[in-house]
């Protein structure tokens, strides 16, 4: 049986995690931008430029209970159109757990090799996703473990891991996956 994401509610988390993970990736460079609105960027499959580098973020808040990161393949199943994770021109590939306030910050390439490989001997899973209009449509991909992944990517100094609950409090509603509260964590003099 396949999960079943509410459009709305997806686009929702992602851009409550798009606002914390900026917040977090300014305090590092300073010159980051958010492009997630421009169809030109979103067309190249990255949401943030800065450092000299681009980045796409994934806030996945069923990573939290699955134990999987999900890589898109095909966003749309009826229209065959492709998914980010083939079609992001992006340097860096971010997943963010919300409710465990993980960033993973994955060089794309190396992570793109690593998923491709295990996909020779893997169907891609569906995922259902209920439209604006109310129809629906299915996504498929690919599923990896988190902790693998990253023990992969680790192998290959091709994955960076940040607590981002280190630099940032908020509150998190697992049920309905809303972001709140938001505060800035300030540094503790000794």
């Amino acid at each position: 049986m396949s999960k079943i994401y509410d459009f709305k509610d997806s686009i929702n988390d992602g851009k409550q995690g798009e606002n914390i993970i900026l917040a977090y990736l300014l305090k590092e460079f300073p010159d980051m931008k958010d492009v997630s609105d421009d169809p030109d960027y979103q067309e190249k499959g990255y949401d943030f430029i800065g450092g000299g580098l681009t980045w796409e973020l994934k806030t996945e808040p069923f990573a939290d209970f699955s134990g999987n990161f999900f890589f898109e393949y095909v966003s749309n199943d009826r229209a065959k159109t492709p998914g980010c994770f083939v079609k992001s021109t992006a340097d860096k590939w971010m997943h963010f757990l919300p409710e465990r306030g993980m960033l993973y910050i994955f060089d794309l390439e190396p992570l793109r090799e690593f998923v491709n490989r295990g996909r020779k001997h893997r169907e891609d899973k569906p995922v259902k996703n209920v439209s604006r209009n109310g129809g629906y449509h299915f996504a498929l991909g690919q599923t990896r473990n988190i902790e693998l992944t990253v023990e992969r990517m680790e192998a290959v100094n091709a994955v960076r891991v940040v607590n981002i609950r280190d630099f940032f409090d908020y509150d998190y509603d697992s049920t309905t996956h809303v972001i709140s509260n938001i505060r800035e964590k300030v540094a503790e003099s000794v």
